[in-house]
């Protein structure tokens, strides 16, 4: 797996005003980390 964790700019999504700039963010910043821990526990605790 290859989730480095959370930074700082992942966290300052948060502070973008508006909401569809802040789900646009959050798309492209958050979203594929938390895809990739759903299938990191997907493959370790499901199978």
């Amino acid at each position: 797996m290859d989730f480095g964790g959370f930074t700082t700019e992942d966290f300052n999504v948060f502070l973008i005003d508006g909401l569809e700039p802040r789900m646009e963010a959050l798309k492209n910043t958050v979203r594929p980390k938390l895809e990739q821990l759903g299938e990191y526990s997907h493959q370790r605790y499901l199978l």
